[in-house]
């Protein structure tokens, strides 16, 4: 069977899964074939698994007219347009063509939707009969890659689900990158991109408000917020002796003061007048004042307890 031409027909412009709009010429013989890619199962959005596979739906024609009758087709994925290693084949032998339309359904496993290039080389014959043409130039199935895919309904994903990783590790597996920064960045973003969101990378969870830090809460409107293992917040207790009052005790730099205490070594002791934590600037520690009744010179120390807080 002599084979001069393979057309495309373009009516499909969203990728899922590795699948792709065929929009693309190749000329070698007397058949015309039109096709496009979907995933297998699309008609029923409700409850889809976006798995390896894809339906191939084509309309074959012969001579000029629709095609009818069985042929042998051979499906087979590249990594380049020429030469190249092969993901797989996958052949569909005596497949029904009825008034030029045929549907099959092709799965070369992960290799075929892990985002790189592909280029399906198609070779057909009538059913039995001789040895299969090549249509030529394989065609690519990265077009259209990174489209927007809507679904007006709920999906049900029963099982893992990757998103960008080549295996599959947890329920949901997405990867180290990119980076959350204030304006942008994050590998899971949940929010507007202007206004509040919080942007999730592998060892960073940030809230952001119109590409600025804002303040990320944590149970707001009650419960208990538990942190495993260690907490390192810088924590330590700092104190001064100082022989007259009123004296005071200042945080190391870039620590904030938590509480604090005062104490005299009068017999009896002063009275106390002022306990309180302070802030000049970037300076914060613990204020200590006593009514020095009998005007000597005791010691009074001042306690402030500090930590990396905001």
């Amino acid at each position: 069977m002599a084979v001069d031409r393979l057309s495309s027909y373009c009516d499909l412009e969203e990728f899922m899964s590795g699948m792709s709009t065929l929009c693309q010429r190749a000329t070698v013989g007397s058949l015309l074939l039109l096709s496009t890619l979907v995933p297998a199962g699309a008609e029923d959005r409700a409850g889809f698994s976006l798995g390896t596979a894809f339906n191939y739906q084509g309309r074959l024609q012969h001579d000029g007219r629709a095609a009818q009758g069985r042929f042998d087709f051979a499906f087979e994925l590249f990594d380049a347009a020429q030469g190249g290693r092969s993901f797989g084949r996958v052949d569909r032998l005596d497949l029904p063509v009825s008034q030029g339309a045929f549907v099959v359904e092709l799965d070369f496993g992960p290799a075929g939707s892990s985002g790189d290039p592909g280029w399906l080389e198609i070779q057909v014959r009538p059913a039995g009969e001789g040895a299969f043409t090549a249509l030529e130039p394989r065609q690519r199935l990265a077009e259209g890659r990174g489209a927007l895919c809507t679904v007006d309904s709920d999906v049900l994903i029963n099982g893992t689900l990757g998103v960008g990783v080549a295996s599959v590790s947890a329920p949901l597996h997405l990867p180290g990158i990119p980076d959350a920064e204030p304006g942008s960045g994050g590998v899971l973003v949940v929010g507007a991109v202007t206004g509040s969101n919080v942007a999730i990378d592998a060892n960073e969870i940030m809230a952001r408000f119109n590409g600025q830090p804002s303040t990320l809460l944590l149970n707001n409107d009650g419960g208990t917020v538990v942190v495993g293992g260690p907490l390192d917040i810088g924590y330590q207790i700092v104190e001064q002796t100082f022989g007259a009052t009123p004296g005071q005790v200042s945080c190391p730099a870039g620590l904030r003061v938590l509480g604090g205490g005062c104490r005299s070594w009068d017999t009896p002791p002063d009275p106390l007048f002022a306990s309180q934590p302070f802030n000049f600037g970037a300076d914060y520690g613990w204020f200590c004042a006593y009514h020095d009744q009998d005007s000597d010179s005791s010691e009074v120390v001042a306690y402030a307890v500090c930590a990396n807080v905001q």
